[in-house]
């Protein structure tokens, strides 16, 4: 039997596959580099080491290997989508927009293909682009996440009323989210003494933001409970507009309605922040004696509050947490201290990083204690999380800086619109931080001088 090159390079492919399903992945990377050797145009050795690298989180060598593999065959689907989501995470937008841009052409009803153009168009902020892309679809072709698309482009440009049309379609994009199954939902009509159970969903910053329209509600004539995760049980003991909070497990058969807390905005067909102020929140009298004595130990200071980061397990927190040493310039400006809000497991940076030292560790308890550290800063300057929402709600001065395509509630220039104590520094350029920790210092420094004068 003559042994081919083809042979060969089968037996080797075969071999490489095995290392890759035993995470042998610098093992398959050596026989795959082999293989191209041999057969420098190979199509599957391409792809398979294209996800070796992925595996390996070496993103540039995987997008320039998808690059060569393009260049032989064209990609499917997943590996167009693939490639177009690594190169907009590494701020390559344009290219990224290319990518589906002709996968489109091969293929222009693929809804997958459709939602990821109308995802790249709305991120990077082409977002007339993205609407009239939508338009020219035929309505099959739009499932629950490209509608949602549209909602968020609108809901961003301060066009609410058509942004809610849409807005609801989330549910279906979020395996989490259960509907009582014995309620009818609430639609917007006047309750007329009936029991409505407003459900709990989204994160904690979301469910703060809209608490502000609970009161709006009531005045339909309801009875209205709250469900409420344990979090912010303490920070929600003093809401209006409710009757009472209610645990996550209670069970249904006390009420007439529900309605999803994201949805109260549907339901009430909101389209003017200015008339729904934000939420009323308890702040705890009870902090812990060594956050106090820290507090105490620097009247003569200027109190900035920090957080840089939100929850690691929300997808799109590499974008809007900046890291940590980005705020090190800050700490140079004269007459001030800085103290740690941080929450979760990136408390551990200043340890890791050495800053210990320099930035006090204020962080403690639930959201309620929260608050009342909030309150005892002069100034918070964070990254999107719920402390957000928490110290907008409190008409705390915070400076909220956000990446170069935030989350719709902040996607405006200069002060917010939902939290007029909250000044908006958003990015110019996708990833840069540093121009707006440039611009924040600047604005540090007469924020200091403008209290010392006081």
């Amino acid at each position: 039997m003559n042994y081919s090159p083809q042979n060969r390079t089968d037996d080797l492919f075969s071999l490489a596959a095995q290392h890759v399903d035993n995470e042998e992945l610098e093992s398959a990377r050596t026989v795959l580099d082999s293989i191209l050797r041999l057969e420098p145009e190979r199509p599957d050795a391409m792809i398979l080491l294209a996800q070796v690298h992925g595996l390996l989180d070496n993103q540039f060598a995987e997008i320039a290997m998808l690059l060569q593999t393009a260049d032989v065959m064209p990609l499917d689907v997943d590996q167009s989508i693939r490639l177009s989501t690594l190169q907009f995470d590494n701020h390559q937008h344009q290219e990224a927009i290319a990518t589906i841009d002709q996968a489109l052409r091969r293929d222009p009803t693929d809804k997958c293909l459709i939602n990821q153009y109308t995802f790249l168009l709305r991120v990077t902020r082409n977002r007339s682009a993205a609407l009239d892309f939508l338009d020219e679809q035929i309505p099959e072709s739009l499932d629950a996440r490209a509608k949602l698309q549209r909602a968020l482009i609108h809901l961003a440009e301060g066009r609410l009323q058509q942004g809610w049309s849409d807005f609801d379609q989330r549910h279906n994009l979020d395996e989490t989210y259960n509907e009582p199954a014995t309620l009818p939902g609430w639609k917007g009509e006047p309750l007329e003494g009936k029991h409505l159970l407003v459900t709990s969903e989204g994160g904690f910053g979301d469910q703060i933001w809209a608490a502000r329209f609970l009161p709006h509600v009531q005045r339909l004539g309801g009875k209205i409970s709250l469900q409420t995760p344990k979090a912010l049980k303490n920070l929600f003991e003093e809401l209006e507009g409710i009757d009472n909070l209610v645990d996550l497990d209670t069970p249904h058969e006390d009420f007439d309605l529900f309605c999803p807390i994201l949805s109260l905005p549907v339901c009430l067909n909101v389209s003017d922040p200015a008339m729904y102020q934000p939420a009323r929140l308890a702040v705890s009298r009870n902090l812990n004696p060594r956050l106090v004595d820290q507090m105490n130990r620097h009247v003569d200071k200027v109190k900035v509050g920090i957080i840089w980061s939100g929850s690691k397990t929300y997808t799109n927190n590499h974008h809007r947490s900046a890291p940590l040493k980005s705020f090190l310039p800050l700490l140079t400006v004269p007459g001030t201290r800085f103290f740690s809000l941080q929450k979760g497991p990136q408390h551990e940076d200043l340890r890791q990083l050495g800053y210990g030292h320099l930035i006090e560790v204020a962080a403690d308890g639930d959201f309620s204690e929260t608050a009342a550290l909030v309150e005892s800063m002069d100034l918070i300057i964070m990254t999107d999380t719920a402390v957000a929402h928490l110290a907008g709600s409190m008409g705390a001065p915070v400076w909220n800086l956000v990446d170069h395509s935030p989350y719709w509630y902040f996607d405006a220039e200069g002060v917010s619109e939902w939290y007029p104590s909250m000044h908006l520094f958003r990015q110019t350029k996708p990833g840069d931080w540093r121009s707006v920790f440039e611009t924040v210092r600047h604005e540090l420094l007469r924020f200091v001088a403008k209290q010392r004068s006081i």
